[in-house]
This record gives C-alpha cells, sequence and structure tokens, in this order.
C-alpha cells in the first residue's frame, strides 16, 4: 500500500518536498562518501528547488551536515544558505555560522552587529498564532542575547578581550547559558580579573549540563583561586541566582486531577499517583516519531541520572499496551516504567500536542515548565521547582 503511495506521487507531483525528504532520509552518506553524497544532494537539490516546507529543508539540512563533515567551509556556507532560505531568522543563523570559521568570520560578526541595531522584532523572531505579547517579548530578547554571544565569541576569537567582555555582560542578562558564562571566564581571565572569572565558573558548576568530570575540575580551580570558603560562597551564591533565573520563566498551570494514563496490568492512575506529591518530569513518546526515536538514547541517560537522583519521571506513549509493544521494549532496552495513553486523557489535560515533549511538574501537580526543547535545560529546570516546592 505504501508503495502505491509513494510511485503515485512520484508520477502526479513528482516534485512534491515529501520526495525530497525521503531520498535526504534514504541517502546512506557512509556507503557513498562525503564527497559523492555531496554531488549527489546538489543534483537533487537542483532538480527540487526551492525548498521552503520543513519536508524539503530535510534536504538542505543533510547538505549542511555533509559539508561540514567534508570540512569544505564553502560548500558549509552555501548549504547554509539553503537550509535557512524562508526562515525568520536566516540571517541570524548564518552569521553564527560564519563566526566559527575564520576566513568568514569579519563578515559574520559585521552581520551581527547589522542585526542587532535592527530595532524590528519581526526580522529577528517570527511570532506563532499561539504566542501571546509577553511570551513574544522573551522570545526576541532570548534571540538578541545569542547573537549578542555569538558576537562576544567571534570577538573572544579575534583577541578583542575587553569588547567581548562588554558583549558577553548583554548576552547573560536574564538568560541561563552555562557555555556563555564559560566564555565570560575566559574573558575576564584575559582582562585579568580572577574573581569574575571565578563567579562564572560556580554558574557552570551549578549547572546540571555541566558533567562531573567538568565540574570536578572547575571545583578544584575555584578553591586554589580564590579559597575553599569563598568558593562555596560563589557556588551557592550561583545556584540561587540560577534557581531565581529560571523560575521567572516558569508557567503555572494546573492538570486536572482526573487525567490518568493505564500501566502495563490494565489499571489507570492518575498524575498525582505517579508523582507522588514531587518535582516531577513528564515525557509523551512515541515509536512512530523519528524525533523521538533519535533522543531515545539522550532519554535513557536523562532518566537514569534523574532516577538516582530520586526525581520521578513519567515515561508515557501514545498507544495502548500490546505483546508488539513489548517487543519493541525489549529491543530498544527500555527498562523503565511505561504508561499508556491511548485514549490522550493526559495528553489532553496537559495540552500536549507532539513527541519527544516534555514536562516539569511540581509538588501541587502543576505544570511550571512545558515543551521543553533542550533535554540539558531540564535539569536546572527540575532543581529550581524542587528548590522552589521546598520553600513552601
Amino acid at each position: 500500500e505504501w508503495h502505491y503511495w509513494w510511485t503515485r506521487m512520484l508520477r502526479e507531483y513528482p516534485k512534491h518536498e515529501q520526495a525530497a525528504q525521503r531520498y535526504a532520509v534514504w541517502m546512506d552518506v557512509k556507503a557513498l562518501g562525503n564527497t559523492r553524497a555531496l554531488d549527489s544532494l546538489e543534483t537533487l537539490y537542483r532538480y527540487f528547488a526551492p525548498l521552503r516546507t520543513p519536508a524539503g529543508r530535510n534536504l538542505t539540512s543533510t547538505g549542511v551536515y555533509v559539508a561540514s563533515q567534508l570540512g569544505d567551509a564553502t560548500a558549509h556556507r552555501l548549504w547554509t544558505e539553503r537550509a535557512m532560505t524562508g526562515t525568520a531568522d536566516s540571517a541570524r543563523r548564518l552569521a553564527d555560522f560564519l563566526t566559527e570559521i575564520p576566513q568568514f568570520r569579519a563578515e559574520g560578526l559585521n552581520m551581527l552587529r547589522a542585526l542587532l541595531r535592527d530595532s524590528e522584532p519581526s526580522r529577528t523572531i517570527a511570532r506563532p498564532l499561539g504566542r501571546n505579547a509577553a511570551m513574544q517579548a522573551r522570545a526576541v530578547a532570548d534571540r538578541r542575547r545569542s547573537m549578542f554571544s555569538a558576537l562576544g565569541r567571534g570577538l573572544v576569537a579575534t583577541g578583542k578581550a575587553r569588547e567581548a567582555l562588554d558583549t558577553l555582560r548583554l548576552a547573560s542578562e536574564g538568560g541561563w547559558e552555562p557555555a556563555l558564562f564559560g566564555g565570560m571566564a575566559r574573558s575576564y581571565l584575559l582582562a585579568g580579573d580572577t574573581v569574575s572569572a571565578s563567579t562564572m565558573r560556580a554558574r557552570q558548576v551549578v549547572d546540571g549540563r555541566t558533567s562531573a568530570v567538568v565540574r570536578d575540575s572547575l571545583n578544584r580551580m575555584g578553591q586554589r583561586q580564590v579559597g575553599v570558603a569563598r568558593w562555596d560562597t560563589l557556588v551557592n551564591n550561583a545556584r540561587q541566582e540560577m534557581h531565581r533565573r529560571l523560575l521567572e520563566r516558569s508557567i503555572v498551570r494546573a492538570v486536572a486531577p482526573t487525567a490518568s494514563v493505564r500501566s502495563r496490568d490494565g489499571r489507570d492512575h492518575a498524575l498525582r499517583e505517579l508523582t507522588g506529591g514531587q518535582t516531577s518530569l513528564v515525557i509523551f513518546w512515541s515509536r512512530h516519531c523519528g524525533y523521538a526515536l533519535e533522543a531515545l538514547p539522550e532519554i535513557s541517560t536523562l532518566i537514569a541520572r534523574l532516577r538516582t537522583a530520586g526525581t520521578p519521571v513519567v515515561f508515557v506513549v501514545d498507544e495502548p499496551a500490546s505483546a508488539d509493544f513489548d517487543e519493541f521494549l525489549k529491543r530498544k532496552q527500555i527498562t523503565w516504567p511505561v504508561h499508556y495513553d491511548a485514549r490522550t486523557a493526559l495528553g489532553n489535560a496537559m495540552r500536549n500536542f507532539g513527541t519527544p515533549y516534555y514536562y516539569v511538574v511540581d509538588g501541587a501537580n502543576r505544570i511550571r515548565f512545558s515543551n521543553v526543547e533542550e533535554l540539558g535545560d531540564l535539569y536546572g529546570r527540575l532543581a529550581a521547582v524542587a528548590a522552589d516546592d521546598a520553600s513552601r
């Protein structure tokens, strides 16, 4: 049946962008080698262009990836421009990319400066229909911080420490990004300010995305540079600052107490029962979603780490329990508890419309963060909400 519809689409709509997406997915880059794969992608692009939909951009995204693997800066720039065509922030993302390549860095920095001078928010980030004015203002501020961060990194690379530091300070206002704090620490050191560099490193230490090895190294460095007592104070202050900044971005939305999911034995369980009145993570996942499948290894690491820390995780799938799904779970080595939402009772209650989607729920059964995009961001958000719960 699939073959029938595929051949019919190729016959009646030979340049449909779904076909471009399918060809990109089918391409075996490893078997072809990067050079041949890039040539094949170029042929496909010329046939299907212009590509404006998310489906079509699968092809151009593959081109960006292959060009980066090949180490061809010119091809990478070309495919990046193609991938960004039709998106609201294409110039910003291209400028960000150019600042990372020495021969294009000056051009990228000039593009970023021009974008930051532009006072029209719509040029910076498009406003979806479901985003209110306050949310849009925050999204625009986040995007400007991202541009300041890219500009600051570029200035660091060119050896302009003082200009870089001033720019990175603007990037750090209101947000929370450990990679940015690392750049600021390096800039402070270049400027001879050891205490401020230690303050930025303390922010890296308290962020959950920082690995244990890096955290231990930063702790030893901080204690050596400012002393154990002073370092402990900086770390405690950084943790409080992280919680404050993240909670400023949280929402408060109650989940109906009757919203439930079903366990493998056929029993229904309310969300409150599964979380036990603790700060928890709810994950909506589907084996029929490519993005969900791709994220599974990272989700596995996340769940293992949270369960070790005693944080409840509610892993929800969009189908009923079955022997076939049991076999799938075994193949994918999914050993944690799975909850079934075939009736979408919990999904509707939480207003979930996709997978993989992640929600931080507080002890009062309220959503505090929804649709978190980066899994690494969840550690800090969970810690902030847990601290907020504990203070009540």
